[in-house]
């Protein structure tokens, strides 16, 4: 069993207020999974199997809610369209830690599949997706959107002017990657247990990019390069320790291809998938692009602090600031930061990877 002081407890409460990029993602996919939930319900193994009248969808990974109900409910649509009288379950799946509360408050909106009383029913699994979270074999499509490139604990590595695991160096930047690694087999091997012979999967994360020149490019890496500079800038002003600076690392690990690949090609679970589809691809920023729009610069730097705040406030706080008062000087300084220059820290190498799977018999 995994540590509850996993490398995340479940996003801040403002991350649904805050999520433009991850809506963008699951828009984008939504679209694709709307095909794979087509060829799922068509597949050769599905059916054979004598019980064809259910459907089941989950989303690991769903945070507090208003994106993973938006895409289920849309591929519950989907599948309604094609079997009207199959019966479909949307099961969003998260740590117990996260904030189950506002996923509720969003499920019960306006719009929702929930009030808009089309058949599907909801369902929660309140379990690290580092472990099998649904009953064996029922899943018909599973997706994972924004999640998987956590890391399923805080590392405990000391890494002095960097706090981006892709961009540790040393054995510290090693023991990182074996971890990652690790936890990308773990993860997949869990939704080995949950998904149907003939399920479909799609994994959509940050990823790292290889140059023309065999360099890698982790997504993210200015804005975490910025994120090291607010705390060293802490650091100098008595606000933070040193020791306790150069132990913390945002516990989020963007793989390569060839990373994403191995335990396909080579391992426990290369039996178990068929590698459908895969592609790394450069995400605009939405807040760059409406800056580079209204040259907004006081807009861009609070839009774009709330979008750092949503996914990172969680892990700063448990593991570095712990008080409130740092916590919002940090997002504050961060701010100032960023209206001050609104291309220092922005997010112009956001490399999001799509990754398709089929479950085979």
């Amino acid at each position: 069993m995994l540590r509850m002081d996993d490398s995340t407890k479940g996003m801040a409460s403002n991350y649904n207020s805050n999520d433009d990029y991850q809506a963008a993602i699951a828009e984008a996919g939504a679209a694709q999974m709307r095909q794979l939930v087509a060829d799922a319900l068509m597949d050769p193994a599905r059916l054979a199997r004598s019980n064809q009248n259910s459907v089941v969808l989950c989303d690991y990974g769903c945070a507090t809610g208003q994106n993973s109900i938006k895409v289920l409910g849309s591929i519950a649509q989907e599948v309604c369209t094609i079997e009207p009288d199959t019966q479909v379950t949307c099961i969003h799946n998260d740590l117990p830690t996260n904030d189950w509360t506002d996923f509720f408050t969003a499920l019960q909106a306006d719009g929702t599949y929930l009030t808009d009383s089309g058949g599907a029913i909801p369902m929660v699994s309140a379990r690290s997706f580092f472990e099998p979270s649904v009953p064996t074999g029922t899943v018909t499509l599973g997706f994972s959107g924004s999640a998987a490139h956590w890391l399923s604990s805080q590392p405990t590595v000391k890494s002095p002017g960097c706090c981006y695991p892709p961009l540790v160096a040393g054995s510290a930047g090693d023991e990182l990657r074996q971890m990652a690694a690790a936890d990308w087999l773990r993860f997949v091997t869990a939704r080995a247990a949950d998904l149907a012979p003939g399920a479909r999967m799609q994994v959509q994360c940050l990823a790292t990019n290889i140059d023309e020149g065999g360099h890698p490019q982790p997504a993210g890496g200015r804005l975490l390069r910025g994120v090291w500079a607010v705390i060293d800038g802490m650091v100098s002003d008595g606000l933070v320790a040193q020791d306790a600076a150069d132990l913390y690392v945002l516990a989020v690990y963007p793989r390569t291809t060839d990373d994403f690949l191995a335990p396909f090609v080579d391992g426990p679970v290369a039996e178990s998938f068929e590698v459908l589809a895969h592609d790394i691809a450069l995400v605009s920023s939405p807040y760059s692009v409406k800056y580079q729009s209204d040259k907004d610069a006081s807009a861009y730097a609070k839009d774009y602090t709330g979008f750092v705040r949503g996914f990172s406030e969680s892990s700063l706080r448990e593991h570095l600031l712990h008080t409130d008062a740092l916590v919002d000087e940090f997002f504050e300084r961060f701010r100032v930061r960023n209206e001050a220059d609104p291309t220092i820290d922005a997010y112009d190498d956001c490399y999001e990877m799509t990754l398709q799977l089929r479950r085979t018999a």
